[in-house]
């Protein structure tokens, strides 16, 4: 089956395919790899490539039937809770739904939406840092709350850096993340010495990895 794609070579030794949100597939190859052998490396992984496809075109038809205003559900520590028109002042998040503001637009609920999410980010991440960091035996000193879709956290030596779209993911899964990053103060890399250190203070790690997937879906599907 003929694609077409996007090639991009450079010093590596070795191919590897992906297939963007848009649809379009990119190809990446080293340097003196002949054309006859990227096409075949093509042809052999077409199964994949058709999988993937699908897939995006799945999750893009989603993304555009997504709508976002007083009906909505939205995901908030796991759960998919309503949002409710209420006399409140800005939005504001209870044990089983979403109180928000009545006679709002729908982008001025996703920026409530958003603010809250970034509002319940800095509480509760801010509240479960000192033990975590205590627990590993490192001391960041900063915390900052990012819009990032793709990474959920990242750190330097005095600082730790999370995405408020974390906030849509179950407790027990930031968790995962909170101490994954603090790990990476210790080891600046996903080597087998750091995977066992994550597995001292968060043995089911995998599970709640592969839980972020679903997690990167929605995040997607919702344009947020």
């Amino acid at each position: 089956m003929n694609y077409t794609y996007t090639l991009k070579r450079s010093k590596r030794k070795t191919m590897s395919l992906s297939v963007k949100p848009d649809c379009s597939i990119v190809v990446h190859a080293p340097l003196t790899t002949s054309n006859e052998r990227i096409e075949n490396f093509i042809n052999t992984h077409s199964a994949w490539i058709e999988n993937q496809l699908q897939r995006m075109r799945q999750l893009n038809e989603k993304k555009q039937s997504f709508t976002l205003d007083y009906s909505s559900r939205v995901y908030f520590f796991g759960c998919r809770l309503p949002i409710e028109k209420a006399t409140v002042r800005k939005a504001k998040l209870e044990s089983d739904r979403i109180l928000m503001p009545c006679n709002l637009t729908d982008e001025q609920i996703r920026q409530q939406l958003i603010t809250l999410y970034k509002e319940t980010a800095h509480s509760y991440i801010g509240n479960q840092l000192p033990a975590f960091a205590k627990m590993v035996g490192v001391t960041p000193t900063k915390l900052r709350i990012s819009s990032a879709k793709t990474n959920w956290g990242s750190c330097t030596a005095d600082r730790v850096n999370f995405s408020w779209h974390l906030m849509m993911a179950e407790k027990e899964v930031i968790d995962y993340v909170i101490i994954h990053e603090l790990c990476h103060i210790h080891h600046h890399n996903h080597s087998d010495k750091f995977w066992a250190e994550v597995s001292k203070y968060c043995p089911n790690w995998k599970k709640l990895r592969a839980r972020l997937k679903f997690y990167s879906e929605i995040v997607r599907v919702e344009n947020w």
